[in-house]
Protein backbone atom coordinates (compact mmCIF):
# COMPACT_ATOMS: atom_id res chain seq x y z
CA UNK A 1 0.00 0.00 0.00
CA UNK A 2 1.15 3.53 -0.74
CA UNK A 3 1.90 5.40 1.45
CA UNK A 4 2.51 2.99 4.34
CA UNK A 5 2.98 5.61 7.09
CA UNK A 6 1.23 8.97 7.42
CA UNK A 7 1.01 11.81 9.92
CA UNK A 8 -2.05 14.00 9.44
CA UNK A 9 -3.97 16.68 11.27
CA UNK A 10 -7.54 15.84 12.26
CA UNK A 11 -9.88 16.91 9.48
CA UNK A 12 -7.39 16.31 6.69
CA UNK A 13 -7.82 13.72 3.95
CA UNK A 14 -5.35 11.44 2.18
CA UNK A 15 -5.74 9.21 -0.84
CA UNK A 16 -4.26 5.74 -0.28
CA UNK A 17 -3.38 3.45 -3.16
CA UNK A 18 -3.31 -0.35 -3.03
CA UNK A 19 -1.89 -2.62 -5.72
CA UNK A 20 -2.50 -6.35 -6.11
CA UNK A 21 0.31 -8.64 -7.25
CA UNK A 22 0.74 -12.32 -7.98
CA UNK A 23 3.17 -14.68 -6.23
CA UNK A 24 6.14 -13.52 -8.32
CA UNK A 25 5.43 -9.81 -8.03
CA UNK A 26 3.49 -9.37 -11.23
CA UNK A 27 0.90 -6.58 -11.17
CA UNK A 28 -2.72 -7.73 -11.15
CA UNK A 29 -5.46 -5.40 -12.33
CA UNK A 30 -9.24 -5.41 -12.02
CA UNK A 31 -9.27 -7.04 -8.58
CA UNK A 32 -11.79 -5.98 -5.93
CA UNK A 33 -10.21 -4.18 -2.98
CA UNK A 34 -12.01 -3.69 0.32
CA UNK A 35 -10.94 -0.86 2.64
CA UNK A 36 -11.42 -0.83 6.41
CA UNK A 37 -10.42 1.41 9.34
CA UNK A 38 -9.30 0.01 12.68
CA UNK A 39 -11.01 2.90 14.46
CA UNK A 40 -13.72 4.78 12.62
CA UNK A 41 -13.89 7.33 15.44
CA UNK A 42 -10.43 8.50 14.42
CA UNK A 43 -10.54 8.01 10.64
CA UNK A 44 -12.91 6.66 8.03
CA UNK A 45 -12.04 5.30 4.60
CA UNK A 46 -14.15 5.21 1.46
CA UNK A 47 -14.41 2.40 -1.07
CA UNK A 48 -11.75 4.05 -3.22
CA UNK A 49 -9.18 4.44 -0.44
CA UNK A 50 -9.85 8.09 0.42
CA UNK A 51 -9.21 8.53 4.15
CA UNK A 52 -10.78 11.32 6.20
CA UNK A 53 -9.29 11.88 9.65
CA UNK A 54 -11.63 12.88 12.48
CA UNK A 55 -9.91 13.06 15.88
CA UNK A 56 -6.39 12.64 17.23
CA UNK A 57 -4.96 9.17 17.74
CA UNK A 58 -3.42 6.21 15.96
CA UNK A 59 -5.35 4.22 13.38
CA UNK A 60 -4.60 1.58 10.76
CA UNK A 61 -6.22 1.56 7.34
CA UNK A 62 -6.31 -1.89 5.75
CA UNK A 63 -6.80 -2.88 2.12
CA UNK A 64 -7.91 -6.47 1.46
CA UNK A 65 -8.23 -8.39 -1.79
CA UNK A 66 -8.86 -12.13 -2.13
CA UNK A 67 -7.81 -12.79 1.44
CA UNK A 68 -4.56 -10.81 1.26
CA UNK A 69 -4.16 -7.57 3.22
CA UNK A 70 -1.84 -4.64 3.63
CA UNK A 71 -2.08 -1.76 6.08
CA UNK A 72 -1.15 1.89 6.35
CA UNK A 73 -0.41 3.36 9.78
CA UNK A 74 -1.87 6.82 10.39
CA UNK A 75 -1.01 9.12 13.25
CA UNK A 76 -3.73 11.74 13.57
CA UNK A 77 -2.72 14.95 15.33
CA UNK A 78 -5.10 17.44 16.96
CA UNK A 79 -5.81 20.58 14.92
CA UNK A 80 -4.79 24.06 16.02
CA UNK A 81 -7.57 25.49 18.18
CA UNK A 82 -5.95 28.82 19.03
CA UNK A 83 -2.79 30.87 18.61
CA UNK A 84 -1.27 32.93 21.42
CA UNK A 85 1.35 35.66 21.16
CA UNK A 86 4.15 36.65 23.52
CA UNK A 87 2.73 40.19 23.71
CA UNK A 88 -0.56 41.93 22.95
CA UNK A 89 1.22 45.20 22.17
CA UNK A 90 4.72 45.65 20.77
CA UNK A 91 6.23 49.13 21.04
CA UNK A 92 9.37 49.77 18.98
CA UNK A 93 11.47 52.88 18.47
CA UNK A 94 11.65 53.98 14.84
CA UNK A 95 14.39 52.09 13.03
CA UNK A 96 14.72 49.45 15.74
CA UNK A 97 13.50 45.86 15.88
CA UNK A 98 11.42 43.80 18.27
CA UNK A 99 10.39 40.17 18.51
CA UNK A 100 7.11 38.30 18.74
CA UNK A 101 6.64 34.61 19.41
CA UNK A 102 3.52 32.73 18.40
CA UNK A 103 2.40 29.51 20.08
CA UNK A 104 -0.13 27.29 18.30
CA UNK A 105 -2.27 25.33 20.75
CA UNK A 106 -4.92 22.64 20.62
CA UNK A 107 -8.43 23.37 21.86
CA UNK A 108 -7.47 22.03 25.30
CA UNK A 109 -4.49 24.39 25.53
CA UNK A 110 -1.80 21.83 24.67
CA UNK A 111 1.11 23.43 22.81
CA UNK A 112 1.50 22.17 19.23
CA UNK A 113 4.56 22.15 17.00
CA UNK A 114 3.00 23.72 13.90
CA UNK A 115 4.01 26.16 11.20
CA UNK A 116 3.07 29.83 11.61
CA UNK A 117 2.78 32.50 8.93
CA UNK A 118 3.03 36.24 9.66
CA UNK A 119 1.53 39.37 8.16
CA UNK A 120 1.53 43.12 8.87
CA UNK A 121 -1.55 45.20 8.10
CA UNK A 122 0.45 48.31 7.16
CA UNK A 123 3.92 47.47 5.85
CA UNK A 124 4.80 51.18 5.71
CA UNK A 125 4.83 51.14 9.52
CA UNK A 126 6.59 47.80 10.05
CA UNK A 127 7.73 44.59 8.41
CA UNK A 128 8.23 41.05 9.66
CA UNK A 129 11.09 38.69 8.91
CA UNK A 130 11.44 35.14 10.23
CA UNK A 131 14.14 32.50 10.45
CA UNK A 132 12.21 30.40 7.94
CA UNK A 133 9.30 30.53 5.52
CA UNK A 134 6.95 29.64 8.35
CA UNK A 135 8.26 30.17 11.86
CA UNK A 136 6.90 30.69 15.35
CA UNK A 137 9.40 33.52 15.90
CA UNK A 138 9.16 36.86 14.10
CA UNK A 139 11.53 39.82 13.98
CA UNK A 140 9.56 43.05 13.58
CA UNK A 141 11.32 46.10 12.12
CA UNK A 142 9.87 49.58 12.67
CA UNK A 143 9.80 51.62 9.46
CA UNK A 144 7.63 54.65 10.20
CA UNK A 145 5.99 56.25 13.23
CA UNK A 146 2.44 54.96 13.57
CA UNK A 147 0.27 52.06 14.66
CA UNK A 148 -0.68 48.84 12.87
CA UNK A 149 -1.23 45.16 13.64
CA UNK A 150 0.95 42.07 13.28
CA UNK A 151 -0.91 38.78 12.81
CA UNK A 152 0.25 35.19 13.29
CA UNK A 153 -1.75 32.43 11.61
CA UNK A 154 -1.58 28.65 11.95
CA UNK A 155 -4.04 26.24 10.31
CA UNK A 156 -6.62 28.97 9.91
CA UNK A 157 -6.42 30.25 13.49
CA UNK A 158 -5.04 33.76 13.98
CA UNK A 159 -3.93 36.12 16.72
CA UNK A 160 -2.97 39.78 16.30
CA UNK A 161 -0.82 42.16 18.29
CA UNK A 162 -0.76 45.94 18.10
CA UNK A 163 2.49 47.36 16.72
CA UNK A 164 3.32 50.89 17.91
CA UNK A 165 6.28 52.65 16.32
CA UNK A 166 7.43 55.70 18.26
CA UNK A 167 10.12 58.34 17.66
CA UNK A 168 13.41 57.92 19.47
CA UNK A 169 13.24 59.67 22.86
CA UNK A 170 15.53 62.60 23.63
CA UNK A 171 18.29 61.48 26.00
CA UNK A 172 20.66 64.45 25.85
CA UNK A 173 20.45 68.06 24.69
CA UNK A 174 23.45 70.08 23.55
CA UNK A 175 23.24 73.91 23.50
CA UNK A 176 25.75 75.94 21.52
CA UNK A 177 27.46 78.01 22.69
CA UNK A 178 27.59 76.50 26.16
CA UNK A 179 28.76 79.77 27.71
CA UNK A 180 28.67 83.35 26.46
CA UNK A 181 29.32 86.92 27.66
CA UNK A 182 27.07 89.67 26.32
CA UNK A 183 26.97 93.42 26.56
CA UNK A 184 23.64 94.67 27.85
CA UNK A 185 21.22 95.25 25.01
CA UNK A 186 22.94 92.85 22.58
CA UNK A 187 21.51 89.54 21.33
CA UNK A 188 22.92 86.06 20.91
CA UNK A 189 21.56 83.22 18.81
CA UNK A 190 21.65 79.87 20.61
CA UNK A 191 21.17 76.50 18.93
CA UNK A 192 19.98 73.28 20.57
CA UNK A 193 20.60 69.74 19.29
CA UNK A 194 18.54 66.89 20.79
CA UNK A 195 20.14 63.43 20.68
CA UNK A 196 18.96 59.88 21.30
CA UNK A 197 20.73 57.22 23.36
CA UNK A 198 23.17 56.51 20.52
CA UNK A 199 24.11 60.14 20.10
Amino acid sequence: MTPAVWTLVAGQTVQLLATTKDSIGGLLTGRVITWTSSDTAKAVVGSGGLVTTKVAGAVTITATSEGKSAGAALTVLPPVGQVTLSADTLTIILGKTGTLTATPKAADGTTLDRAVSWSVLDTLVGVVTTDGVVSTNALVTARAVGTTTVTATSEGKSKSAVLRVIPAPVVTMTVTPATATLVMGKTLQLSAVPKDAEG
